[in-house]
């Protein structure tokens, strides 16, 4: 029991890495705002630190409704495999790891935006997704991981970060405005103004386009 239980949820869980990279690749960035949640993550992108305002992060049914759209096929091959208990416990082991796997999805997006770095992995994974936003909106869809990134030969990241000043997350700058020492190796500021974000910004991003440094 314990062996296909652990099965399940690592198939659950590879299944959520393949759903965050493909939803992001092909329905946020592949349809130039043509539907509600292009249209949604896009602006994320003129407008960084809205996260738990997007729906794809923050609705509880979309996790929920992913117990049972894993879930039920994972039964599905447990029962050719196993039979019926089998499939009782492959498929909820599955189902459950997809829908914490996406809970905690939405709570690295969010820390990425708005708290700094306090583990190597925390300070690779904060600079593999701001260069997607700031430099290569079209590479680098994995946000809590880079794997099928790298398998699909969309990663690049740069060395060093340029980021726009007036979107810099707010853990990311001092108290003079300048990058904190301790993030000065991977980001640099561009830019002489914090205004807030204009309409060309907000088109900018609706064409997938990274923000100018002005």
């Amino acid at each position: 029991m314990f062996r296909r239980m652990i099965g399940g949820a690592a198939a659950g869980a590879l299944t959520w890495t393949l759903t965050e990279y493909s939803v992001h690749r092909w329905a946020m960035h592949g349809r130039g705002g043509r539907n509600a949640w292009s249209e949604e993550h896009l602006d994320h992108h003129a407008k960084p630190y809205r996260t738990f305002e997007l729906k794809f992060d923050g609705e509880v049914w979309m996790k929920v409704a992913g117990i049972p759209a894993v879930g039920l096929p994972a039964a599905g091959i447990g029962a050719l495999l196993g039979g019926r208990r089998a499939a009782l416990q492959v498929g909820l082991a599955a189902g459950l790891a997809f829908s914490a796997c996406y809970a905690a999805y939405t709570h690295v997006h969010h820390v990425i935006h708005h708290e700094p770095p306090t583990t190597s992995a925390g300070r690779w994974v904060r600079k593999h997704h701001l260069a997607h936003h700031f430099s290569t909106p079209k590479r680098n869809f994995g946000v809590t991981h880079g794997w099928w990134d790298v398998a699909l030969g969309t990663a690049k990241t740069p060395d060093q970060l340029k980021v726009p000043r007036r979107l810099a997350p707010s853990w990311l700058v001092d108290e003079s405005g300048d990058v904190r020492a301790e993030h000065a190796g991977d980001y640099v500021l561009a830019g002489r103004t914090t205004r807030a974000v204009a309409d060309a910004d907000v088109d900018r991003a609706m064409a997938d386009q990274a923000p100018v440094t002005d």
